[in-house]
């Protein structure tokens, strides 16, 4: 949540200055890529420690997010697409979404059969669309300030 705050403030103050606009996307896709990375190792850690996951805590936590990322697309969906920065962090919001869903699939498979590694996988399939996504937003940035 941390994340969307700071992304937001930078789309916020960005709007109506093309290379505000520009330098926005760049952060949010750096921010993505960074985050993915810390997603990454931390699945890497749980490989060789295994820590045992809280089902109802995952479940809670990621009920939470998907809340606040549906309320997110409510408030954001009638919004100008043709703001590359809005649209990235639109994009980014929905791509919260489906993470947010796959934890709570994952959470209640940990609930109703105990297995741990739900997590971890979920964490592997997770990594890679947060981290293209990141990569999408820089390269979508660097195609605008180009133009």
């Amino acid at each position: 949540m941390l994340s969307h705050i700071f992304v937001f403030g930078c789309v916020y103050f960005a709007l109506g200055d093309p290379r505000a606009e520009v330098r926005a996307t760049v952060a949010t896709g750096v921010i993505l890529i960074v985050m993915s990375l810390f997603i990454l190792s931390c699945a890497l850690y749980r490989l060789h420690e295994f820590e045992e996951v809280q089902s109802i805590w995952m479940l809670t936590v990621a009920s939470i997010g998907l809340l606040a990322n549906l309320a997110q697309i409510y408030i954001l969906y009638p919004t100008d697409r043709k703001n590359i920065s809005l649209r990235g962090f639109f994009y980014h919001i929905l791509s919260d979404t489906g993470i947010s869903v796959a934890v709570v699939c994952g959470g209640l498979v940990l609930y109703f059969t105990g297995w741990s590694h739900v997590d971890t996988i979920l964490t592997f399939l997770i990594f890679p669309l947060i981290f293209w996504g990141g990569v999408s937003l820089i390269r979508n940035a660097r195609k605008v300030a180009k133009e």
